[in-house]
């Protein structure tokens, strides 16, 4: 069985259109002068297993708490670029069942994915699931890079991995994003920042404002007093539970009648003004 979305191209216009907003965040990143994380301490901050914390704001705010955050953490590069692109292919039945699952707040649930690290030049079929303890755990399973079709070997993982049915999986969004990284120096903490997100599938595109940001805090358990959660507490950002996915989804197949994720579009133009 082959799977893909035949003619796309995962290293096409990498840079084209890229929005000023995006190109400031990457020379002012150089300014800044974070230290670059090394490969122990990247070891010792996978959190594959992990609970996460969401948040949309905006571009100003980021400038603001990267300020006051150079003593708590490392950026990590990819081939010595401070934002890295990475490209999604999510799959899904044809009912939807993933994307119904998240709407309807079930735990277990499971997403799968393949991720590309475009500029890393590597590529992965990904599941995520989001347990009853309210954790993320993600597992991988490499490929050569800018494949996007798996078959009958790759049945084994997925069905290890996960309840989906592997014969029942079919293509279903693109996510694309440029995604800034830290990891915290003493603090089990790993942070991410997404901005130009772009969602695409059934014909339809959409890129999400320029100076959205979409934050997700990972760490081992949630603790609400890290140098990154006071950070964001300060500047009066609350947890916002985002799945891009979803939000994909309630862009690009409106027909869904999704309506827990209709607010979506409403909420991210008006954090992306914070």
């Amino acid at each position: 069985m082959v799977l893909s979305l035949a003619g796309e191209n995962v290293t096409a216009n990498l840079d084209a259109g890229k929005p000023t907003a995006v190109i400031w965040l990457a020379e002012h990143l150089d300014r800044l002068g974070f230290p670059e994380a090394q490969s122990d301490l990247l070891a010792q901050r996978r959190l594959q297993r992990r609970a996460d914390t969401k948040f949309i704001f905006g571009l100003e705010s980021l400038r603001e708490i990267l300020a006051t955050r150079i003593e708590d953490f490392a950026l990590v590069r990819a081939n010595g670029l401070a934002l890295a692109n990475y490209g999604n292919l999510y799959f899904d039945t044809q009912d939807h069942r993933c994307l119904h699952d998240h709407h309807r707040g079930r735990r277990d649930r499971y997403k799968v994915r393949i991720r590309h690290h475009l500029d890393r030049r590597m590529s992965s079929l990904e599941i995520k699931c989001k347990t009853r303890a309210d954790l993320t755990v993600k597992v991988r399973h490499e490929l050569p890079f800018g494949q996007e079709a798996f078959g009958h070997e790759h049945r084994a993982f997925i069905e290890a991995n996960s309840p989906l049915d592997f014969d029942a999986l079919q293509p279903a969004l693109r996510v694309d994003f440029c995604r800034l990284t830290l990891v915290g120096k003493e603090e089990e903490e790993r942070v991410t920042f997404d901005v130009w997100l772009r969602f695409q599938g059934g014909g339809r595109f959409q890129q999400l404002p320029d100076r959205l940001v979409v934050c997700e805090v990972k760490q081992p358990r949630f603790r609400a007093r890290s140098p990154l959660m006071l950070a964001l507490r300060q500047h009066g950002i609350r947890p916002y539970r985002l799945s891009k996915y979803c939000a994909a989804a309630s862009y690009l197949q409106p027909a869904l009648g999704l309506k827990r994720f209709r607010p979506y579009a409403r909420d991210i133009e008006r954090a992306a003004r914070r």
